[in-house]
């Protein structure tokens, strides 16, 4: 067993605290203001489909149980719609559980153009979940975008338009 001779002094150790508890702070600022520019936007973003030149208001689901949640139990959209922020752009798939409101579902790859457009209809009440009707993305895509059914005709929307966003 080798035994290196190195001692630190407490003043080598005091300063060795101190660099962490500043590292330490340092990154819960650099969190802390990630978190209040988030909230400043309010979770919505106001997005543009370029067919159209229609903006909308869509609120935003980044994380996991914003995601898992969607729209979920509600009776009618607040705004426009919702963006869907996914963690990998790689094939999509949705479903309808507890969700009341019928939607066209816009599936966009990482470029955001639309890859497809799926009508999704609220399932009967009771459906068990392994029967629950599943909607895809036809290729990879980073992003899901949901509106009131037939939006998407009425707007003008087509594959391979694209979505910008502030």
């Amino acid at each position: 067993l080798l035994q290196i001779g190195f001692v630190p002094s407490q003043r080598t150790m005091a300063f060795a605290v101190v660099l962490s508890a500043l590292g330490v702070v340092a990154g819960m600022m650099v969190l802390s203001s990630g978190d209040a520019s988030q909230e400043a936007q309010g979770g919505f973003v106001d997005a543009t489909f370029s067919g159209s030149g229609e903006t909308l208001r869509l609120e935003v689901a980044r994380t996991r149980d914003e995601i898992r949640t969607g729209l979920m139990n509600r009776s009618e959209l607040q705004v426009d719609g919702m963006l869907f922020v996914m963690p990998r752009e790689e094939t999509q798939r949705f479903w309808m559980k507890n969700t009341l409101i019928a939607l066209d579902m816009i599936f966009l790859d990482s470029q955001h153009r639309i890859v497809n457009i799926e009508k999704a209809y609220p399932p009967e009440s009771g459906t068990p979940d392994s029967e629950l009707k599943r909607y895809s993305s036809e290729e990879p895509a980073k992003y899901v975008v949901e509106l009131e059914m037939n939006r998407t005709e009425e707007l003008g929307i087509e594959k391979r338009d694209r979505l910008s966003w502030d």
